[in-house]
């Protein structure tokens, strides 16, 4: 079984890593070691649902692990798989994935997009993370640890963003689960290119200058957030995140070659449609305009898909 179309969106040397043209993908929205180096990505299905797992590279399958964990979630698998990738285009790179209790056997070859296995509600989740499956490119030596993992780069580009103007983050419920709301952005909000996401801008200390780019993070909840742009060699710790005029967390973090940025949020709550939430979860996508904002079941009852309002942040 194959998407419609599968899209190159990380990269280590020749080696892809890719993503379902109408899905998600986020490399900070967690609070693992791996995705505060930007040495792990988080692949999502658009459909968000624990069915077919599909491939984001091409090679051959030469080791199958699983183990066992807890969680306070009554519904997290008991185990925990671990799918290792010899990779076609460098077989001297293996990809490393988790999340997905495998179809397939040690010695098949899968190319971009075929099925894997199944979506597990892993024990690692936390209460309101979607299915998705992990992945990290590993030396042929050091395949398994949490930590080890090369460094990926973003295949598509981020520049030519629009100048950051100040729009309210007007946003339509088109999806509704007991721990999650997904709200679906005004397009003014979003960035204008192939990889898209929330705009924000980072104002530079002691000055008046701001530098735009697009948030990946679920904030405050998770700690730590990253912010992808081309201005990150003119950004230094300490500078301010803004959204709309209201200051969210400060950066840690500058990395100009990967063009990102890393910042930690400040301590504040999401308010929409006279609610407020816990936090929100900022993804980055080839095709949708969703964020998502944690919720309880009580919370969540309050509200109907088609529902529309300003997201705040309120610090």
């Amino acid at each position: 079984m194959k998407s419609s179309k599968f899209v190159p969106v990380a990269k280590f040397r020749e080696n892809l890593l890719h993503a379902p043209e109408d899905g998600f993908i986020s490399f900070f929205n967690s609070p693992f070691y791996s995705h505060k180096n930007m040495t792990g990505i988080d692949i999502y299905p658009g459909h968000l649902t624990y069915r077919d797992a599909l491939s984001p590279v091409k090679g051959t399958i030469c080791e199958i692990k699983s183990f066992r964990g807890h969680s306070s979630l009554s519904s997290a698998s008991e185990l925990e798989y671990l799918i290792l990738v010899q990779n076609e285009d460098d077989p001297n790179i293996y990809t490393k994935l988790l999340h997905v209790k495998p179809t397939v056997q040690k010695g098949d070859y899968v190319d971009v997009g075929d099925k894997i296995g199944e979506y597990i509600r892993s024990f690692f989740f936390a209460r309101w993370t979607d299915p998705h499956l992990h992945a990290e490119f590993r030396p042929k030596k050091d395949t398994v640890r949490a930590r080890g993992a090369f460094k990926l780069y973003l295949c598509q580009p981020i520049k030519e963003y629009r100048k950051y103007k100040e729009v309210p983050l007007k946003a339509t419920l088109v999806k509704c689960t007991p721990n999650a709301l997904f709200l679906e952005v005004k397009e003014n909000a979003f960035s204008k290119q192939n990889l898209t996401g929330l705009k924000v801008c980072i104002e530079k200390m002691k000055t008046d200058t701001l530098f735009t780019g697009i948030i990946d993070a679920g904030i405050p909840h998770f700690g730590h957030g990253g912010i992808f742009t081309e201005d990150a060699y003119k950004i230094s710790p300490g500078d301010i995140v803004k959204v709309n005029g209201v200051s969210i967390g400060k950066i840690i973090e500058t990395d100009p070659i990967s063009k990102f940025v890393r910042f930690r949020p400040y301590s504040f709550h999401i308010h929409w449609k006279d609610t407020t939430f816990k936090g929100i979860s900022c993804r980055l996508s080839l095709k949708n305009r969703f964020i998502k904002i944690i919720s309880t079941p009580k919370n969540s009852c309050q509200h109907c898909t088609g529902d529309s309002g300003t997201v705040k942040f309120i610090i």
